[in-house]
């Protein structure tokens, strides 16, 4: 029962890590659209801003647009590369542009592999696993043979001491 408890408590904490590791970059993603949100609402105002300061300050209009520009951009850029990250992911997206027939196909095929490949390597463990068995029982059945001879050797000669080795290991 405490080797159960063991095992589950082991399977718990590496879940639970994974947990924690998905959490902590799924938060960092949030603080990086908060950061772009914040920069897209001032790059925003300061467009906005820009033919005020043309019509108020004709002289800082150059200027203003291009600080408008560069805020504005910078959000736009992170933006940008966090739309695109799910494309990222090919094969996904090269099942979704297939449609549906040809990707279920793809599908079970990756399936029955993956499966097919999970039996390769539980023969392989139990193939190892026969042969060490196999081996063991070799060796036991040498060690009673050995000891089967030794105790006929012994026995064969009246009067010989027991303790001392068997005539075949004196030289």
């Amino acid at each position: 029962m405490a080797e159960r408890a063991n095992w589950l408590f082991t399977v718990w904490a590496m879940v639970d890590e994974r947990l924690a590791e998905a959490s902590a970059r799924l938060q960092g993603l949030v603080r990086m659209l908060r950061v772009a949100v914040a920069f897209l609402v001032v790059g925003i105002l300061l467009v906005l801003a820009s033919p005020v300061v043309l019509l108020v300050w004709p002289d800082w209009f150059p200027l203003a647009y291009a600080v408008s520009t560069v805020v504005l951009v910078v959000p736009l850029v992170a933006v940008t590369v966090l739309v695109g990250l799910p494309l990222r992911m090919k094969s996904v997206v090269r099942l979704i542009d297939k449609g549906y027939p040809e990707n279920a196909k793809e599908l079970a095929i990756r399936i029955a592999a993956r499966k097919l490949r999970d039996q390769s390597i539980e023969t392989e463990e139990l193939l190892v696993e026969t042969a060490l068995n196999e081996g063991r029982k070799v060796l036991e059945r040498y060690k009673a043979r050995a000891a089967t001879l030794e105790q006929d050797a012994t026995q064969g000669e009246p009067g010989r001491d027991p303790a001392a080795p068997p005539p075949s290991m004196a030289t």
